[in-house]
């Protein structure tokens, strides 16, 4: 530098220093700029409680998160406020049960996906006042549930009571998962970056936005097109995944049932108990096991016999075939999950012989529907 050329002023410095800053975030930005526009137009960072209100709203909506589960949050408060006449309470494998069912006078909410144990019942029903006790309980009780060697930490954990608390969730939590996750759907064409300029106020979610899946109004959960993977083959091989062994029920679980039917008869809530079917397929593959599950052949003396102590409804659905649910017949999700094709069927079979269900309902209609539900999976197989 020659004694007259000007100094390099501090500012200029700055500039300098801000432009090799900036080149530098460039890549930063275009990598985490489409995973952010994704993420933040499909909904998919919504607070939680605006999502309960746009549930419990008259506008049809379709909530279905891919990074998050406010399934507890949501489940609670939809069920504070909506005080439905009916609920329906139990695991995923409660989900495609549909308030539509009952009569339009019959308010019903589907809470699914919560129960994981048998305590969970007693926990839920914890939080809601008893002058909001619904009249009618759908109690839906996975077959695990009366398993004493069922390992529920690989579903949840055992007490729900902080997730029922807890209304939101770290927006950052598993960030590389969902920065990855976002370029899987852009590569296979599942997302265009272009719609989320101008964001739905119905479809909320990556779930929701690229597999049509999620929770509607009523609590009911649609899978869209989401692949099924239920994992009950590799449960059933290894022991584990709620196919743990077990020639035994679980007499703790009895006695835990006995008392939150005490407690819903106290509260003066009609309970209908129901196990819902496995797969023909995973059905059989049990049933070859022998005394591995031998638990099962426990359930409708045990636990029917506690529901018929209170005079509520029971029914065991464990065999796929007392419900003429066949490979392929449309009423089965996966190998453990109905349609609502198939709790449809289920339903109308329940309130054929149950006078309380067939009070809040209208068979005729509802087999009508089904027949039209089964014509159109016959035309699609």
């Amino acid at each position: 530098m020659s004694p007259n050329e000007p100094k390099e002023t501090v500012r200029s410095k700055e500039v300098r220093y801000l432009k090799k800053i900036a080149l530098f975030c460039i890549p930063f930005a275009v990598l985490l700029g489409l995973p952010i526009l994704a993420l933040y137009g499909s909904g998919e960072y919504t607070p939680w409680n605006t999502l309960a209100a746009r549930m419990q709203s008259a506008q049809p909506v379709l909530v279905g998160l891919a990074f998050s589960n406010p399934v507890y949050y949501l489940d609670l408060q939809n069920t504070l406020a909506k005080k439905p006449q009916v609920i329906v309470l139990g695991s995923s494998r409660a989900g495609q049960f549909s308030s539509h069912f009952f009569n339009a006078s019959t308010s019903a909410y589907v809470d699914g996906g919560m129960m994981q144990e048998m305590s969970h019942f007693q926990e839920f029903l914890n939080d809601i006042p008893t002058s909001s006790s619904p009249q009618i309980m759908i109690m839906v009780l996975d077959q695990k549930f009366f398993d004493p060697n069922y390992n529920v930490f690989l579903y949840g954990p055992d007490n729900i009571q902080p997730l029922l608390e807890q209304s939101s969730s770290p927006i950052l939590g598993n960030l590389w998962a969902q920065l990855f996750q976002v370029y899987d759907y852009y590569f296979t064409g599942k997302i265009n970056p272009s719609s989320f300029f101008n964001p739905s106020t119905s479809i909320i979610g990556l779930n929701a936005s690229v597999h049509d899946a999620g929770f509607e109004n009523d609590g009911s959960y649609l899978y869209g097109n989401a692949p099924a993977s239920d994992g009950a083959i590799y449960g059933i091989e290894n022991n584990t995944k709620g196919f743990e062994y077990s020639a035994t029920i679980s007499q703790t679980d009895l006695q835990e049932l006995n008392a939150f039917l005490a407690e819903c008869q106290a509260r003066h809530i009609y309970v209908v108990g129901v196990i819902p079917p496995l797969s023909p397929l995973v059905y059989n593959t049990v049933l070859s096991m022998g005394d591995k599950y031998g638990y099962l052949n426990y359930l409708t003396p045990d636990a029917g016999a506690i529901f018929s102590k209170y005079g509520f409804g029971f029914y065991n659905f464990t065999d796929p075939q007392s419900l003429g649910i066949t490979t392929g017949n449309g009423d089965m999700w996966d190998n453990i999950h109905m349609t609502q094709q198939g709790w449809l069927k289920a339903f109308i079979t329940m309130a054929s012989t149950n006078q309380t269900l067939k009070e809040h309902s209208n068979l005729a209609e509802l087999q009508q529907e089904l027949n039209m539900m089964e014509s159109s999976s016959t035309s699609a197989q």
